[in-house]
């Protein structure tokens, strides 16, 4: 589990830097996310600054409920999207974020979910 979240980093840490960059929301200093786990079953996820910068965490429950590296992804994607944007210390939720904590539950509290089980969709949604 812990071998996704490292790819998870790696896939996403040279685009966030560049849409980090392209924002100029931050300095190019404070572009760079370092991501940790934390051994815990809650399914949760957050963004802070800590000792050595900018950090994503990410709960185990998150990995286990996870089902695909797109899936964890996404809400490490969310997570570092609070960086760029510079939310960190901002009291409450704004739209954006309550969309994606609403999208990050629906994609990993589906215990069911099974990839093989998808089936494609015509153009026309039908």
């Amino acid at each position: 589990k812990l071998s996704r979240l490292d790819r998870v980093e790696d896939r996403l840490k040279e685009p966030a830097r560049r849409l980090c960059l392209a924002l100029g929301e931050r300095s190019s200093n404070d572009c760079n996310w370092k991501v940790y786990y934390h051994d815990e079953p809650e399914i949760n996820a957050f963004a802070t600054e800590g000792e050595d910068g900018n950090e994503v965490v990410i709960f185990m429950g998150v990995l286990d409920h996870t089902h695909s590296d797109d899936e964890l992804a996404f809400v490490v994607a969310h997570e570092i999207s609070h960086h760029i944007l510079n939310h960190i210390g901002d009291d409450g939720f704004t739209i954006g974020e309550f969309i994606g904590i609403l999208a990050g539950l629906a994609i990993i509290g589906d215990d069911d979910y099974d990839e093989d089980d998808d089936e494609d969709v015509d153009a026309d949604g039908c």
